[in-house]
């Protein structure tokens, strides 16, 4: 069973506060107590919550007009790269942002690797493996924090693609983030 730290959560969590009504029908009641307890964003908690309040989150804010996972890894990125992370981002460089920001997974996960197998001036390719729990929900909101830290860096004109995933039977989650420098 793999584990998540509070930083990842309290984002969404906040979110579910803010509809706490509505939370708590759609939300299993097992995970009621994140509607009132504190949230510690150095703690850990099981990964299988984070899922489970990102769906009931998907039920609750309104259509952003693009997959509703890849837009809670944005938001989630740019509320954690302009706060705690805010430091690994370099204005102008997003290739060299991407390939020092690897390390952030393993403050995020208790399991899985974050590798950059390939990377230039325009692109970088990413990889995922050994994470212990995929799901369409982790991929979109991975391809979405990729596609913002890239966009914080500097880049523009952007596309993230989710080109293997282990839900397809690849050893490895591959994301290719290109843009404009």
């Amino acid at each position: 069973m793999g584990k998540v730290k509070g930083i990842a959560l309290i984002n969404a969590v906040k979110v579910l506060r803010m509809k706490k009504d509505e939370a708590r029908k759609l939300l299993p009641e097992r995970l009621h107590g994140y509607l009132e307890e504190r949230i510690l964003i150095s703690s850990w908690y099981p990964e299988e919550d984070l899922l489970e309040i990102l769906r009931t989150l998907a039920k609750l804010i309104p259509d952003p007009g693009m997959d509703i996972f890849e837009f809670m890894g944005r938001m989630s990125a740019a509320a954690d790269l302009g706060g705690v992370y805010a430091h690994l981002v370099r204005e102008g460089g997003p290739a060299a942002t991407l390939r020092r920001t690897a390390i952030t997974w393993e403050h995020y996960h208790d399991t899985g690797k974050e590798k950059v197998v390939e990377f230039a001036d325009d692109h970088v390719v990413i990889e995922i493996s050994e994470y212990a729990h995929p799901s369409r929900e982790a991929c979109g909101t991975t391809k979405g924090w990729f596609h913002e830290l890239v966009k914080l860096a500097g880049g523009k004109e952007i596309g993230v693609v989710h080109s293997k995933c282990v839900l397809d039977g690849a050893t490895a989650c591959r994301f290719e983030a290109r843009w404009t420098p």
